[in-house]
C-alpha cells in the first residue's frame, strides 16, 4: 500500500494521509516529483577527448 501526505492547495500539510487508488477528496493534493539523471560531463566533446587522451597514456 502506498501512503501519501495530503496537502492543501497553498502547499501546507493537511494533516491527513492519502492512499494510492482511493479517491482524493476535493481540496486535497499530493506531491509528485520526477528525477532524470544525466552525466553532463560526457556531453562535452572537449571533456570526452581529454579523457580518451589521458587513458591512452
Amino acid at each position: 500500500m502506498e501512503i501519501w501526505d495530503g496537502y492543501l492547495e497553498a502547499g501546507s500539510l493537511a494533516g491527513c494521509d492519502l492512499i494510492r487508488g482511493n479517491q482524493i477528496p476535493d481540496g486535497l493534493f499530493h506531491l509528485v516529483s520526477e528525477v532524470i539523471l544525466s552525466d553532463i560531463k560526457w556531453q562535452s566533446s572537449a571533456y570526452y577527448e581529454e579523457t580518451v587522451r589521458q587513458r591512452g597514456k
